[in-house]
């Protein structure tokens, strides 16, 4: 008695016909244990080969084949994730294939045993054709390398993790191709379905979210982020988090396995009422059949939409959008039409439906598209608005307080009124005064570089200077753009419906930052020490009037402090102009913790005291991985109240040059008064302008008058400028302060500083002039 007699008997079994469809199909199980001897078997060899050649040619310490271990792990297991995927596509268009032929599908349904159990035996011998061929290529390639390398053993669990993501993997795409041969009824059907399953999702997602924002003010990298990709696609969602897995170990991944089990449920329900005559046709459920007919259709709209209206073709863009609709939908019309018919005598069937659905199209585009009604991108209003996160110098800002709310809300609006206060500027090209010419052509040659250039030659670059034909130094000075505007990111998240997020740029010295910084958000944005994990800091460049230290996070085990910057303090004999010192030290963890420590804002202090500097906190994952994805960092001010802070900058600097040895440096006490660090700070610097922004004429200020300028302007010398720019002030100023350091400081450049926080109205500003017999 033959196979197919014993299914015919009446005394049929499920073990039967699980026995008749594995010897079946034995080639599925040939086939794969010949791709695993092909692609992971024989690889393993090659490698081995070339780490034993590395070995010959003197590559033999520990460290290196330990290296090299790991990468062949890497490869073995990268490989087999691959190969699993493969073998998936192979199993799930083999498994239940007689679907797809009316003949087939009326000789096995005649058999007199139920549908789940024909399912079942199809899927589960497929399922034990790949384990054992993987589990195979898996333990041989591992025993290879463990056979010559005993260190494979140090990423035993690593590459196990590995191998589980390829499996995890098949189990998903196999359980989908089988859900898809539930839904079509052929083979090419099939693998087209599984396409839809897992990428239409993210693809109609990203061109609905692209199409409706070309014309908003509205940010796609809000919406089109990686976290919304990982959603909607899990192929890509389990890819990212196997970039992690050594972290993170399989747990994030096993959440498909639930998800790969209600598509293989499924697919068993679909197999078990599908209709036998259906069998040969792509679609057999007519519901699906529209929605996927219409959603490609829909989709390839979009396309059209986003090529024509990127400013690929010349013309209106009104008329490219119009074009590339017509061509997105009516190609696609025509195209899925001859595939879901299977014959191009089809391709207009149903144009009536598709007419309707063009203008439904059209209506889509008029409000989202086009924004003909202000629908995109238009705020809640400060009521229906729950609350409204910023991030500004990397600082993340909630704002909960409802006046501020409604302020940020009516800039977003553009509200007249306030729209030039926002956006004004100054750009201070050059400098000049009829009383101090020949001072300011001498220390500031590059504003008269024409005449310096006829007298002195041309510039040329020497030695790591700039220096004239002449021989005479070009000194570095900065032309900067002193605009005190910065872009803000704002997210308003409202009490119900979809977040808006949107780049603005506001004025530092204008009302709205000034009530941002007033709000209890702001504080806690900069209160480092109760949010920010050591562990998370990559590295913090402090910056004070004449300091400058990197402190870079090596974990649990040390931090390195780098110095770039001259001492404020030493001796005028010191060779060194700029010197890049290093020094370690052990306990890194707790070094951090103690440094972020420090960090402790207080509105009232920044009202009332100096800014003298500032600290960039960099980490190696955002807390809004949405908001500000990847690397980033934050900015904190440093007021000369900080004396905890102030100390400890300048004992790291002095504990680096102590470790160079160098015995010409003056030793100081610590500060115990802002007043004290700020009588030091501005005592080396000579000469000093102020420059009237509208006019550009500056005028000289000697030592006193510098004093009393940064007592009433809450600013020191030496904070960087885009720093100073950006995140101080209420009252804005028309001058700018340029400084120079004197001989005794080896300091040859200038910087620029708007007046921020606490600026002095212009009558103090005129008596400081006045003191000195000069005006702006």
């Amino acid at each position: 008695m033959n196979s197919t007699q014993q299914l015919s008997d009446k005394k049929y079994s499920s073990r039967t016909y699980f026995n008749f469809v594995l010897k079946q199909n034995w080639q599925n199980l040939a086939l794969f244990i010949i791709i695993v001897i092909l692609a992971m078997i024989l690889p393993t060899f090659m490698f081995l080969e070339d780490l034993v050649r590395a070995e010959e040619m003197g590559f033999s310490s520990a460290h290196t084949i330990l290296d090299e271990v790991e990468d062949i792990a890497r490869n073995i297991s990268f490989i087999g994730v691959l190969v699993s995927c493969a073998f998936a596509v192979i199993a799930g268009m083999g498994a239940l294939s007689y679907v797809n032929s009316e003949r087939n599908v009326g000789c096995y349904h005649s058999f007199p045993m139920k549908r789940e159990t024909m399912f079942f035996s199809e899927t589960l011998t497929r399922l034990i054709y790949y384990f054992v061929s993987i589990i195979l290529g898996y333990t041989v390639s591992y025993f290879m390398v463990y056979a010559m390398y005993p260190q494979m053993s140090v990423y035993t669990v690593s590459y196990i993790n590995v191998g589980l993501v390829g499996v995890i993997l098949f189990i998903l795409i196999f359980s989908v191709m089988m859900f898809s041969a539930g839904l079509t009824g052929s083979a090419v059907m099939r693998l087209l379905m599984t396409l839809v399953i897992f990428f239409l999702p993210i693809a109609l997602y990203y061109l609905v979210v692209y199409s409706v924002l070309m014309n908003s003010s509205l940010e796609e990298s809000y919406y089109l982020n990686e976290t919304v990709a990982q959603f909607l696609c899990p192929i890509f969602d389990i890819a990212v988090k196997s970039n992690f897995i050594d972290k993170t170990g399989i747990v994030p991944i096993l959440v498909y396995i639930p998800v790969a089990a209600v598509y293989y449920f499924g697919a068993m329900l679909l197999h078990k009422f599908r209709k036998s005559e259906s069998s040969g046709t792509t679609i057999i459920w007519k519901p699906v059949f529209a929605v996927v007919k219409y959603l490609l259709i829909f989709s390839a709209g979009l396309l059209g939409v986003i090529i024509f209206g990127s400013g690929i073709f010349d013309g209106s863009e009104f008329t490219a959008y119009i074009i590339g609709a017509l061509m997105g939908l009516v190609i696609s019309f025509i195209v899925v039409n001859c595939i879901l018919y299977r014959s191009s005598k089809s391709m207009f069937k149903g144009l009536k439906t598709f007419i309707v659905f063009a203008v439904c199209f059209a209506v889509f585009m008029v409000l989202f598209v086009f924004n003909a009604y202000g629908i995109v991108g238009k705020p809640y209003s400060p009521e229906a608005t729950k609350k409204i996160e910023l991030i500004a110098d990397g600082n993340h800002i909630t704002i909960e307080d409802n006046d501020t709310i409604g302020l940020i809300v009516d800039y977003i609006n553009g509200d007249s009124e306030r729209g030039m206060e926002y956006s004004e500027g100054y750009i201070l090209p050059y400098i000049y005064s009829e009383e101090n010419d020949d001072l300011i052509e001498q220390y500031y040659p590059n504003y008269s570089k024409t005449v310096f250039e006829r007298e002195n030659g041309p510039i040329q670059y020497e030695n790591g200077k700039y220096v004239y034909e002449s021989g005479m130094e070009f000194p570095t000075v900065y032309v900067d753009d002193l605009s005190t505007r910065i872009s803000v990111r704002v997210l308003q998240v409202p009490v119900f419906g979809i977040p808006l997020f949107c780049t603005v740029r506001i004025n530092t010295a204008g009302e709205m930052w000034g009530a941002i910084t007033e709000t209890e958000g702001y504080e806690a944005a900069l209160d480092l020490a109760s949010w920010m994990k050591p562990e998370r800091v990559d590295n913090i460049d402090i910056t004070l009037g004449g300091g400058h230290v990197y402190v870079y996070n090596h974990g649990s085990d040390y931090v390195k402090y780098s110095t770039g910057y001259q001492i404020p303090y030493y001796d005028v004999t010191v060779e060194e102009e700029y010197l890049n010192i290093e020094v370690s030290v052990s306990n890194g963890k707790d070094e951090i913790s103690e440094l972020l420590s420090m960090f402790d804002y207080s509105r009232e202090r920044a009202k009332n005291s100096t800014l003298i500097g500032h600290a960039r906190v960099s980490y190696n994952h955002s807390l809004d991985e949405v908001m500000y994805p990847g690397y980033t960092a934050i900015t904190y001010p440093i007021y000369a109240e900080d004396i905890e802070l102030i100390n400890y900058v300048m004992t790291t600097i002095i504990k680096a040059y102590d470790h160079s040895g160098s015995d010409k440096l003056i030793r100081r006490n610590d500060y115990t008064s802002a007043a004290d660090y700020i009588a030091d700070q501005i005592s080396g610097y000579a000469p000093a302008f102020l420059v009237d922004m509208k006019t550009g004429e500056a005028v000289m200020l000697d030592q006193s008058d510098l004093a009393g300028l940064i007592e009433k302007t809450s600013m020191m010398p030496e904070i960087n400028r885009y720093y100073v720019r950006s995140v101080l002030g209420k009252e804005s100023s028309d001058y700018a302060l340029v400084m120079s350091g004197t001989e005794s400081r080896n300091y040859h450049g200038s910087s620029w500083h708007l007046f921020r926080e606490g600026a002095a109205e212009k009558s103090e500003l005129d008596e400081i002039f006045l003191s000195s017999g000069k005006q702006p």
